[in-house]
């Protein structure tokens, strides 16, 4: 498996130093065995060493069980993006 985060930039109305979770990956035949919780932790600690106050992650509304990987983690709900096609 694999992740990909990068300190962000600090939060305009909180002033909280944001890390980004840009990717987690884990090989069909692999899943189902922690790896991804273990990702997502191991991601949380580089981001959190790095002065990071808060971690985001993006996911298609369609995420299923991916989101539920997140939420298993304590991540929550915090806003949302809308698109339109052109």
């Amino acid at each position: 498996g694999a992740a990909v985060a990068r300190v962000g930039a600090a939060h305009p109305l909180t002033g909280q130093l944001v890390g980004k979770l840009l990717a987690l990956s884990v090989a069909p035949g692999w899943r189902t065995q922690g790896i991804g919780e273990r990702l997502v932790r191991e991601a949380e600690a580089y981001l959190k060493s790095r002065g990071c106050q808060v971690v985001t992650f993006s996911l298609p509304a369609d995420a299923g069980a991916d989101g539920e990987l997140f939420k298993a983690a304590g991540f929550r709900v915090a806003g949302w993006e809308l698109e339109k096609s052109a």
